[in-house]
Parts: C-alpha cells; structure tokens; sequence
C-alpha cells in the first residue's frame, strides 16, 4: 500500500482502502519511520476507541521503539481522575459537567480568580494522573486520542479557560469513520420554551421569536416563513442569540474542595444551556441561507418536540494542520464539509478472496426479526425466523470450525442475549462468537474467523437520514428532499462473478444527498462487518448475508432463503457433505444411491442439474469450497454420454478412483478441465 507523503504534496489526504488490508500497520510502518516526513515532528493520531488506541500504542512501540508515545486518556477512564467516581443519575460528574457546557477544570481542578487572590485545588491535584499527561505528551512524537478529541466542545473554555491543553501537532491522522461524531440533533420542548420565554430576564425580541415559533407550529406552518411575516429578519435573530448568549450561567455551586455527597446534590441542580439559544442559533443559520422554510429547526409530529440539526465546530487546535483520513467506507464530501478543509482522495480497492452467498429473496428488516407481543401471526413468524436461523447457524458450524455473527444491536439482545425469556433463543456453537454493527471498527480479534453471517442490515429510519444530512449539508444553498416516513423503492443490480443480471428493489432516498448518509450507515456497515474475517488476505473463507441489500461486495451465489436455510441448494448440501478425497460422479445413479436424503428418485436429480444451467454455475459453487477442483468428463465403455465428474487429481489417478468406486472401466474425455481458470480447455 502507497502511503502518500502529504508533506511533500502539501495537501490535505483522504485514502479510501479496503478494510482489512492492514492500513493501520501500514500508516504506522511508513509515516513514522525514522527515514519519514514526519520524524523529528509531532504527529496525533485519532482512533475509534480507548482500546484500539492502547493497541496502536503497543504497535508503535514494537515497530518504532524510538518514538514517545502517549495514549491521552478522559476523566472517566479507570484510575484517570478521583471525581470521576461521583455519579449523577449513573452520569460520572465530569461528564454531565461537561455536557453542560461548564468547565471542568475550574469546578473540579483548580479554581482560581483571574488576579490569583484565592486558589482552590482538589486535594490529588498534584498528583492527578489525567493532568499529568498533558505535561508528559509536551515530549512526545505521536500522540493518540480517540474520535471525541476533535469535537470543539465550548469555544469560551477552549480560548479562555486555564485548562492544560495539548500543543499544536505538525499532522493528524484519523483512522476509521468519525464523522458522525460532529453531527448533532437536539430535541427542545416546547413547554420548556414557554417557560423561558415567560422569565423576566429576557428580551423582548426573544420573546416575539419564541412565541411566533409556537404559534407556527400549533397551525401546523413552518416557522422561518412565519417568522419574516412578522418582521424578523436575520438581524433580529443575530441579535437575539448575542442577548441568549449573555444568559447563560457557566458556572454552579461546585468548587474543587466541595465534599463527593454535595456535588451530587447541586450538579442534580443545575440545568442545561437555555433550549432558546441553540434554537436561535439553528434559525440563524436558517435565515441566513435564505431559505424558504426551515432545515435546521423542524418541528417533529412524532415527538412533539422541535428538532435541531447541526454540527460541531472542530477543535481549533488541528484547523492549519496536514490531515491524512484513512477508512475503508469514506465520503470525501462530507469529510471534506466537516473539516472545512479541501482533500486529496485516494481509491486503493483490493479484490477480496472469499466466497459470498447472500438471500436473494428476503429483506431481514430489523422489525421482522422483532415481536409485538400480542401472540400475533407477526410473533409467530418471528419465532419460525428464529428458528430457521438457529438451524442455519448449526448447519454453518458443522462445516466451519469458527464464525462470526452480527447482525443489529436490539437483535443481539433478543435472539442471543435472550432478554426477552424466549425459549427458541438462538445458542451459538463452540468457537462462534456474535456482536452488532458498528461494535467492531478496527478489531483485529476475528481476524482467524473461518466465516462471517451478517443478520439483516443496519437500516436507520428516514427521519434520521434527513437529520443527519440537514446538519452536514447545512451549507448547500438547496434544501434536503423531505419524503416523511418511508423510503422509496428502487430496483438495483447485484454484483456477481458471473456478471448475472441478478437485481431487486432496496429502500432509497431520492435526495442523492440523503441517499449517500443512508449508504455509509446501511451498506458501508455490512462491508466493515465482512471485513472482520479479514478475507482480503486468506483463501477459504466465507461470507453469509441474510438479507437481499445491494452492497458493494462481489456475490459468489444468490440463493432464496427457502434453499440456503437448508445449506442451500441439494448439489450445495451434496458438497458440504462430500469431503473429496475421492472424485465425485456426477451421475444420477451414483448420487441417488449416495445421498438417498437429498434425490429419493433419479428425476429428481436430472431436474436440479437441468437448473445450474452449464457447468459455470456449477463452478462458482465448487469455488467455495477449494480452489484445487475441477470438472472432468468421463464414460463408461459401454455407454456414448459423457457425464461430469468433480476431483482434485489428474486425469490418470481420476479414471483409477472412479473405476474402484463405479465398479466399471471408464475413459476420461481427452484435454477436457474446468478449472480455476473458468474456460473449457478444447472441448
């Protein structure tokens, strides 16, 4: 893998690889070696999460023993931070504090006024392991943090506070998708509105605002119209969020040396930022892009609350620096929308090496594999799905000694986790392991995964797609398509190795926008999923996917489910159970006599291999299961038809095991193979 030297380039870099290629080992080996662009330079580099950051910690030390090395740890982390250990409703109180936009450091560290005349310090100030890493990564070459770290939380605290922050990197690397953590939708209540519009600090155009809102949303209208009609304009609410700004209190009762017990009690106190000032912010933003009704502060009918959509300022701290994103499922456009930065983009695809079967026929939507409760028609078809998938996961662990599940979160609960007491809870085999998606970026532990079963798919709902693309398209002069509560339908193609026609109709949003969020959260997710077994390296593994979406993978078999519940077809099933130290006739004598429980009569048999249409899909059934076999013709010498036989020897020790088990002489058909090459050699 090329790693671009973006310092030479002088250009920010997006690299677009494969997952399970190795990118990280790469980045690691290259960037940071001691010949690199970036020795004798500080380098941050951001994972998903605190474990993987200790992982890549340990990897730079084994492959770079030279460079210093820091893994930046938060408040909350075991044995970071001794407040950490006071919970508010089961919120460690560093948290809520700072999710209420109050700093930290001056309540619970070191609080003291700005002509220094009174200091008060938490008694392990001193000797607070989370402060003391802040003066030790000062000497460090890399240092890692997770994806929160580049998350402006409060711009006053960043620029004003007396927090210890960390010094300016000369690169930034993020490794796997962040940018999710930047986009943000809030909920207001719009009783909670009402109450601070009726509080006596509040100014008189905050209250007209407030209120025209609330009156445009009980006669089901939109706001920003309404709100021009009553003659504010977007100095009115420029000026609003200036007042609402003014207002809010980031400060509380809480003092570094304020005993554990009453920390609880006056953090249960406090309340969030005024709901008015990020409405009046979203409004802004509205009226700004000059819109015609609104996109960033929607009323929702569902939750009778006003939505908020936006996204989070990135730390200032990374805004001049050369920034390399490495992630196999990357958008450039909304990496690019996010950072505020212009990218280079880079596509490195690796063709995968394992064999994939996928339904052809069913969806496994997330609300089929869930009951109502009600002993319905719909619970009984959840519990017979169960069922059938408990079988085919059994039936999988007869032929793969290992496997990996995953399939949607509530799912795992359900079906596994048997949170619900269901008695047809699915038991996993020995050396099977289940997770859900989204829980795997970057782990590297089942990698040695013979296969990989991905339960339906990782579908979100349509308002989410919307929310989410309003707050990072916030920018786009034209407004998001908003289609209410059900996708549209669109019949898309799959892609097969044997360049089939195959398709079927997924779920879609007709704003290319919308459509491409829905992408990185629905099909982007099963990729990563697959990618676990790390099958870009190894022959011989295999990939289930029960449900019909179209990814961007390429499909071996496409199968109903009606079929591969069982193993799949009956010359599949014939093939699991065939282990090939001897070659396989494929005569209907032969195998009515050796698998009486697959053809009870010779017909039977003559109409399935009438189905595989040739020996082509005969072959890409013979791909998953070993690349060393091939398809031979034999005859007896009494017989004028040539019939198929499947082995793994050459022609002379084929001929002398098929008379041993045939009880006859045969004769091979002369420069006949279908093999890896997947031509007829000189029919």
């Amino acid at each position: 893998m090329q790693v671009i030297d973006f310092k030479k380039n002088r250009k920010h870099k997006i690299i677009k690889a494969t997952a399970g290629l190795g990118k990280t080992d790469k980045v690691v080996a290259v960037l940071l070696n001691s010949n690199s662009v970036l020795s004798n330079n500080k380098t941050h580099y951001l994972v998903p999460t605190h474990a993987l950051a200790n992982e890549l910690h340990n990897m730079i030390k084994k492959i770079h023993p030279s460079l210093d090395t820091i893994v930046m740890k938060g408040r909350t982390q075991p044995g970071m931070c001794e407040k950490a250990s006071i919970m508010v409703n089961g919120v460690p109180l560093p948290e809520l504090l700072g999710k209420l936009g109050i700093s930290v450091y001056s309540h619970l560290c070191n609080n003291e006024t700005d002509d220094d005349t009174i200091i008060l310090k938490c008694p392990h100030y001193e000797d607070c392991p989370y402060l003391k890493q802040f003066d030790e990564a000062k000497n460090c070459d890399v240092v890692i943090q997770t994806h929160d770290a580049i998350r402006l939380r409060d711009r006053i605290e960043y620029y004003h506070g007396k927090a210890p922050k960390l010094s300016k990197p000369d690169y930034l690397v993020i490794d796997e998708s962040f940018w999710n953590k930047l986009v943000a939708v809030y909920n207001v209540a719009i009783g909670k509105l009402i109450v601070e519009a009726n509080g006596s600090n509040i100014s008189t155009d905050e209250k007209n605002i407030i209120h025209t809102t609330i009156n445009a949303i009980n006669s089901g209208k939109n706001i920003l119209p309404e709100l021009r009609a009553n003659g504010i304009t977007t100095i009115t609410l420029k000026d609003a969020v200036k007042e609402a700004s003014m207002r809010i209190d980031r400060t509380c009762g809480i003092t570094p040396i304020t005993p554990d017990t009453n920390c609880q009690n006056i953090a249960n106190k406090i309340t969030r930022e005024p709901p008015i000032y990020r409405l009046l912010l979203c409004l802004l933003h509205d009226s700004k892009m000059n819109r015609t009704i609104e996109q960033q502060a929607v009323f929702n009918k569902h939750t009778g609350k006003i939505e908020l959509r936006y996204t989070y300022d990135t730390l200032p701290l990374y805004d001049d620096v050369y920034t390399l994103v490495i992630d196999a499922n990357v958008d450039p456009d909304i990496i690019s929308r996010l950072l505020k930065k212009p990218f280079d983009f880079h596509d490195i695809h690796v063709k995968r090496k394992s064999f994939v079967k996928q339904v052809s026929t069913k969806a496994f939507s997330t609300n089929s594999m869930k009951k109502i409760g009600n002993k319905s028609k719909h619970d009984k078809e959840v519990d017979r799905l169960m069922c059938e998938t408990h079988e085919f996961i059994q039936n999988r662990a007869n032929i793969h000694e290992s496997g990996l599940v995953v399939c949607p979160h509530e799912i795992e609960s359900i079906w596994f986790h048997n949170e619900d007491n269901n008695p047809n809870n699915i038991t996993l085999p020995p050396g099977w392991h289940v997770t859900h998606f989204g829980a795997y970026r970057g782990i590297d532990k089942f990698k040695n995964m013979e296969c990989v079963v991905v339960i339906g798919r990782n579908q979100p709902r349509v308002c989410d797609v919307e929310s989410m693309t309003c707050a990072i398209f916030m920018d786009d002069p034209s407004p998001v398509t908003l289609i209410g509560n059900m996708f549209h339908k669109e019949v898309r193609g799959y892609t097969t190795t044997g360049n089939t026609n195959d398709s079927t109709e997924v779920d879609y949003h007709p704003d290319a926008r919308c459509d491409r969020i829905l992408k990185q959260i629905r099909e982007c997710e099963t990729v990563q999923a697959v990618s676990r077994i790390r099958d870009v390296w190894k022959t011989n593994k295999h990939v289930y996917l029960l449900s019909n979406v179209v990814v961007d993978l390429e499909i071996n078999r496409l199968i109903p489910w009606k079929e591969l519940k069982h193993g799949g077809s009956r010359f599949e099933c014939m093939m699991d159970e065939f282990n090939f130290s001897l070659p396989l006739p494929l005569t209907a004598s032969f195998c009515t006599k050796r698998f009486p429980h697959l053809w009870k009569t010779v017909n039977q048999f003559k109409y399935d291999k009438h189905k595989l249409k040739g020996l082509k899909l005969l072959y890409n059934i013979l791909l998953g299961k070993s690349n060393l076999l091939k398809i031979m013709r034999f005859k007896g010498l009494k017989t004028r038809r040539w019939s198929d036989v499947i082995t793994q020897y050459d022609t002379e020790l084929t001929a002398v095991l098929l008379e041993d088990q045939l009880g006859y002489e045969v004769t091979l058909k002369p420069d006949f193979e279908y093999s890896m090459t997947q031509q007829l050699i000189a029919v």
